[in-house]
């Protein structure tokens, strides 16, 4: 093998790796992309439980202030 072939063999590969490389970093994003959505989902629903916890805590207040004024 000539000094040329290797070296556009070497040029070949190093590109086939970077190629490589980048699809992995482009892997990576979407996931991440998908975990930030998921934890984004994940945070509405907490604050929904949390305002719904608190509506049923006030209601329960309010029912125990009724029996106990009964």
């Amino acid at each position: 093998v000539s000094v040329t072939h290797a070296a556009v063999f070497a040029a070949l590969d190093y590109c086939d790796k970077a190629n490589k490389a980048n699809q992995d970093a482009d892997n990576l994003r979407a996931q991440i992309t998908t975990y930030l959505d998921d934890l984004n989902n994940a945070q509405v629903q907490l604050e929904q439980a949390r305002k719904e916890n608190e509506n049923l805590s006030n209601q329960v207040r309010n029912l125990q202030a009724k029996l106990a004024s009964k």
